[in-house]
């Protein structure tokens, strides 16, 4: 028996242990791949340029003041190229099966970890040239594949330092959706220090219609997890882009602000929201917000009214309808009527059982039972 109680507690202390050995590893491998990615991304680039069917070996060192510093063959010295003046020329790097397999891997998800190490080898000094334009080279197409494959590998630490290379405004709207797909994955996963880091880095305020639905998406995720300053934050830069025609971004921000109690004590709150006609799609989602600010402030019989209007006009597949559902039965058992509010709670279980609201509504329903 003591020998028994001695072994489970050597392996209560030895657990902690090895698993706290197993995360610096982690780290430890994190790093050495952040610092070999810097180092890569300095190298220059053996390349093959086409002019005139003619091809010629050369080695890219650098690009500095609009010029192209490149090495021909073994010759000692440096020559340049203006960026605006290439002409018929095209950059091409020598591939072989290995290198276009591991491509290929990426559109299967098989890459394995040898593969990303070729794909890092070889497209990383390719950073640096992205200057040169797209139908100058193939290295915008290169270094998008690696991005997507340190993304797919999960190394995102390393497809921040990537990202924060890029002038990803200059580059085609594949680097914004592949950049927006990485904010949203790490959203759902909670970490919003790295989510927000990919953010900072992507140009919200200018980017094209399509992409700014992706971030959209990405906000909300962040906002179903409670995180209203960084959702706020994301709705506000949304907001602020010129492609926006309507108020969604904006109303999400209002949200947001209410659950920061920024709207706590402004009486011209309702004046500044209540701006959209019943005819409008986001009529519902105004009602939505305008009845949470009167719920936050005891205003019941406005909450109700207000939110009854906006349950008149909402979509089943409006995103918010749900949550108007539910608040619904908040504001029926806030003005003390039990028997309306369980067949509204449990009316909003039934018709979204996918949504949070659902499970919100379901854990009401059985509390107010007598």
């Amino acid at each position: 028996m003591f020998n028994s109680f001695v072994r489970m507690t050597f392996m209560c202390l030895l657990v902690p242990l090895i698993v706290g050995a197993s995360l610096c590893a982690q780290r430890a491998d994190a790093t050495v791949a952040l610092d070999e990615a810097t180092a890569l991304m300095r190298q220059p680039l053996d390349v093959v340029l086409y002019r005139s069917g003619v091809q010629t070996k050369m080695r890219l060192t650098n690009i500095e003041n609009e010029q192209i510093i490149f090495q021909v063959g073994n010759q000692m010295g440096e020559a340049s190229i203006p960026l605006n003046q290439l002409g018929d020329v095209f950059f091409r790097i020598v591939t072989n099966d290995a290198y276009n397999k591991a491509i290929g891997a990426i559109s299967t998800e098989t890459l394995n970890p040898l593969q990303l190490k070729l794909l890092r080898e070889r497209n990383y000094p390719m950073v640096r040239f992205l200057p040169i334009p797209h139908d100058k080279s193939i290295f915008h197409e290169a270094v998008k594949k690696l991005f997507e494959a340190i993304i797919q590998s999960e190394n995102y630490e390393e497809a921040i330092l990537l990202l924060r290379q890029l002038e990803i405004e200059k580059l085609d709207p594949d680097f914004e959706e592949l950049a927006i797909g990485l904010s949203g994955k790490l959203a759902e996963q909670q970490d919003y220090t790295l989510a927000s880091a990919v953010l900072k880095e992507i140009p919200i305020e200018s980017i094209n219609l399509s992409n700014l639905n992706a971030v959209l998406k990405t906000a909300g995720i962040i906002r179903d997890h409670a995180n209203y300053e960084a959702a706020k934050n994301l709705y506000d830069r949304v907001a602020a882009n010129p492609e926006i025609s309507d108020l969604e971004a904006q109303y999400w921000s209002y949200y947001c602000g209410i659950y920061l109690s920024l709207f706590k004590d402004d009486h011209l709150f309702q004046q500044q929201v209540e701006r959209i006609a019943p005819s409008d799609s986001l009529f519902s989602l105004q009602q939505l917000i305008l009845g949470t600010y009167y719920l936050k402030r005891e205003q019941f019989p406005r909450a109700m009214k207000t939110i009854s209007a906006g349950i008149a006009y909402a979509r089943p597949m409006d995103p918010w309808t749900a949550e108007l559902m539910y608040r619904s039965g908040v504001a029926y058992e806030a003005i003390e009527d039990s028997k309306t509010a369980a067949a509204v709670y449990d009316e909003t279980a039934k018709f979204f059982p996918n949504s949070k609201w659902s499970t919100k509504a379901r854990e009401a329903y059985d509390r107010i039972q007598p």
